[in-house]
């Protein structure tokens, strides 16, 4: 268990930083204190000693009231810290998180809500990518294994780190990471180099080149 939790929403929000936005969702997360006879599944009020807020709020923009049920819903992705004696009073059963949710809209908003305990870390991520592309460059320029193997090294390298951190991708993602029009590019122009190479117009040109720099 990580310092950090992940909210992941999916409603009729306004694109980021939209300045035309009227309404609002405001998300927190707040740590609640609970006495000795509490239980964690159940918590009536009186149970609580206090309530504390561990997060800034985060504030997302919705949509008018008259287009909610209109307009296509999009996603977003929060990640809170909130800290090691939160998470230390949690796993001792002595506390529970709250995500808090309040919006300033005078009708119902629909939201899908789904949670991560042990979000990725973006900071690591990016780390951990440099390592995996710098490695993959000193293969290639070096001649240490074949450029096809090297590149397949890299990727599933990369999908192992991805499954270390609770991010492994399914196969629908997977797909989905494939770009087949610059896959295409790049057969088209190998076919058209190698036909080319066969007319000799590559020596042409290198010879012709070469005629130009002794001028």
């Amino acid at each position: 268990m990580t310092s950090r939790i992940g909210i992941y929403l999916k409603g009729a929000f306004h694109v980021e930083l939209d300045r035309n936005a009227t309404n609002y969702l405001h998300v927190y997360v707040q740590l609640l204190t609970l006495n000795s006879e509490s239980n964690a599944t159940h918590i009536p009020t009186e149970q609580i000693n206090y309530a504390e807020n561990l997060t800034s709020i985060y504030t997302i923009p919705i949509v008018d009231a008259s287009s909610i049920d209109h307009v296509r819903e999009t996603k977003r992705q929060i990640v809170f810290n909130v800290g090691d004696a939160a998470f230390a009073k949690v796993h001792n059963e002595k506390a529970v998180l709250q995500v808090q949710m309040k919006t300033d809209l005078n009708e119902s908003l629909p939201l899908l809500f789904t949670y991560d305990p042990s979000p990725i870390d973006k900071e690591a991520g990016v780390i951990y990518a440099a390592i995996v592309l710098i490695g993959l460059y000193v293969m290639i320029i070096w001649e240490v294994v074949h450029r096809t193997f090297a590149a397949m090294v890299a990727s599933t390298l990369a999908l192992a780190i991805l499954a270390a951190m609770n991010e492994k991708p399914t196969m629908g993602e997977l797909m989905s990471w494939i770009d087949v029009e610059t896959l295409l590019l790049l057969f088209g122009m190998m076919i058209l180099v190698a036909i080319l190479s066969e007319t000799g117009i590559f020596d042409y040109l290198a010879v012709y080149a070469y005629k130009v720099s002794n001028y």
